[in-house]
């Protein structure tokens, strides 16, 4: 039973590790940790580097959570859930993914599709995605329609609109303010 168990671990815990850990448990503790261990995991994964860290984090900013659990979590006395990890932390908490993945630049290019999918979020989660292509620069390309659509169409004092301008012309090259309105 111990020889199962120690073969089990060693399939499922394969891969470059940073202090014992592969880059899966430090993405979860990404998403679902505290602020201090939120510090710890992006330190860890950026230590890890694009190539083992980029594809977990994909998988993070992809993370709906099992909507079974999400549905029920919510039903559940508040003694319970206070007990359990919260199933919406998944959702809510994606933006710390994009953060880390603009960190990696142009190492994070695969994760572009993912990051323009984000830019429909409201809140941190459109702003960090849109930062973080900023950040990929010229390999973000594909996002340049959906960054342009956000800066001709958000309210000019939504911060998204300086963040959008910002990434576009980090991947172009050339500004991107909004024209103003004329008046009338």
């Amino acid at each position: 039973v111990v020889f199962a168990g120690l073969m089990l671990h060693s399939l499922f815990n394969r891969g470059p590790k940073f202090q014992g850990q592969t880059a899966k448990y430090w993405a979860h503790q990404l998403i679902r940790g505290s602020a201090s261990q939120e510090a710890a995991a992006a330190a860890a994964l950026l230590e890890l580097g694009p190539e083992v860290s980029v594809p977990v984090l994909q998988q993070a900013l992809e993370a709906q959570g099992l909507p079974v659990y999400r549905d029920l979590w919510t039903k559940l006395p508040a003694g319970f859930r206070t007990r359990l990890p919260n199933p919406l932390a998944d959702r809510q908490n994606r933006y710390r993914a994009a953060v880390v993945l603009g960190e990696f630049g142009p190492g994070a290019k695969s994760a572009v599709p993912l990051l323009t999918a984000a830019l429909s979020q409201n809140g941190l989660e459109g702003q960090c995605a849109a930062a973080a292509l900023g950040k990929i620069g010229p390999d973000a390309w594909p996002a340049i329609p959906a960054l342009e659509a956000m800066v001709n169409h958000t309210n000019m004092r939504s911060p998204m609109i300086r963040i959008a301008s910002s990434a576009l012309q980090q991947i172009t090259g050339a500004s991107h303010a909004q024209a103003p309105e004329p008046i009338p």
